[in-house]
């Protein structure tokens, strides 16, 4: 007779379920380790629109990459990866064992096994088509501190944050720059380097020849001109043998500016989507300030600074406007041309040498302003309407006063 198992251990009295409708409570889902791993990774989007991916894909370079839930069946998932300037879209595959891949035979145990593994290996293996690296994630939680950037409303706070996007893109810049020179001259020296190399094989060709001939004279020369003949060859030998020497060395410096080339063009990719990254955010940042300033200048009118026929002197000097505002109370201001910026601020403030202060007011493609990032300003006019209501002291600290009264005001 077959032996039966024993009976499972009842629970503790206190964990049985006196209601019948306990019984269908759904239970809270456990997520396993790699659907946990999946959530909390920055390229995972979830369940992003295909739109909103090829938004977030723009102009971004080859190699960018992320990963979202499939439109078409729950539980399965796509790889949008930028090649050739365009968006691919690769479905990540599941087997019944749990395991993901591309095609047969899946090997990854999570998604981002197999993400980390194409970021060191080229998805030409599974594609020829797609021989390039999963190298720069579009990074959802930097992009989730940028809209809640871009929605603050605290005018201190967005400054502040323009202000180190901004520096950081200038770091950054600046690093990039230093690697671009550096990598042109590396070719330079490579090209130049290539062609002394072609020069040692010809010159290395030419005495392999003359001790050709040599060699040939020697076994049909006379006796008396044998001596002759060896001490050439034996020279030219010693000679050969010096350009084959410098040759080994150049094409050894060769090897390792080629390279330096390579690791200058690795760094240089590598930075380039990180620049394109800040340069959004700091534009974003400028889109969201500016707004800003449009709203206080349409809600605080002023017949007086928003024309420019009260505080505009063109023509004034330097010296001329110092005496113009020479005594005057604390905030009275004319703007005049410059010869280091298209125009400069002249106002009077006890807080600086001689009681009066310059600033030059600088101009770009985006408008006017004091200094970078803030040149946001449509016209000298707006301008002057904000800072009449916001200190000059954010950018002189000894000029804590505002655009208060127009010279002729």
């Amino acid at each position: 007779m077959q032996e039966l198992e024993s009976a499972p251990t009842l629970p503790p009295k206190g964990h049985v379920r006196t209601s019948q409708a306990a019984l269908f409570e759904p239970s809270t889902p456990i997520l396993s380790a790699s659907e946990l791993g999946l959530s909390e990774a920055e390229w995972y989007w979830g369940s992003a629109t295909r739109e909103k991916i090829d938004d977030l894909m723009k102009d971004t370079p080859d190699g960018t990459f992320l990963v979202r839930d499939a439109s078409s069946k729950v539980g399965e998932y796509t790889l949008t990866l930028r090649k050739g300037g365009c968006n691919k879209l690769v479905k990540i595959c599941r087997n019944r064992q749990g395991r993901y891949g591309f095609s047969e035979p899946y090997r990854f145990n999570s998604i981002p096994e197999l993400v980390q593994f194409y970021r060191s290996e080229s998805l030409g293996e599974y594609n020829p088509m797609l021989n390039v690296k999963l190298l720069y994630p579009v990074s959802r939680l930097q992009h989730t501190e940028e809209v809640e950037a871009s929605n603050s409303d605290d005018l201190g706070k967005m400054r502040k944050q323009l202000e180190s996007a901004h520096l950081e893109y200038l770091n950054r810049s600046r690093q990039y720059n230093l690697y671009r020179d550096d990598y042109s001259r590396c070719s330079q020296e490579i090209q130049f380097k290539k062609q002394a190399s072609d020069a040692f094989d010809v010159a290395v060709l030419m005495f392999e020849e003359q001790l050709l001939l040599h060699d040939k004279f020697q076994r049909e020369a006379h006796r008396h001109e044998i001596y002759c003949l060896k001490e050439n060859y034996e020279l030219l030998k010693s000679q050969m043998s010096k350009l084959k020497q410098s040759r080994q060395e150049l094409q050894e410096n060769l090897r390792g500016q080629a390279v330096l080339s390579r690791n200058l063009d690795r760094e240089m990719n590598v930075l380039k989507p990180e620049l394109n990254q800040l340069c959004k955010t700091r534009d974003l940042l400028q889109t969201k300030f500016l707004s800003t300033v449009l709203v206080y200048i349409q809600q605080h009118p002023s017949s007086v600074h928003a024309d420019s026929q009260h505080w505009l002197l063109p023509d004034c000097s330097r010296s001329t406007a110092e005496s113009l505002l020479a005594g005057k109370a604390d905030g009275t201001f004319l703007i005049r041309r410059s010869a280091g910026a298209p125009f400069a601020l002249t106002i009077a403030c006890h807080g600086v040498e001689k009681g009066v202060g310059h600033i030059l007011i600088y101009r770009s493609e985006r408008g006017f302003g004091f200094t970078e990032p803030y040149l946001l300003f449509q016209t000298l006019n707006d301008l002057v309407v904000y800072y009449a209501g916001h200190s000059l002291e954010e950018l002189n600290p000894k000029m804590n006063t505002t655009l208060a009264y127009p010279l002729h005001g």
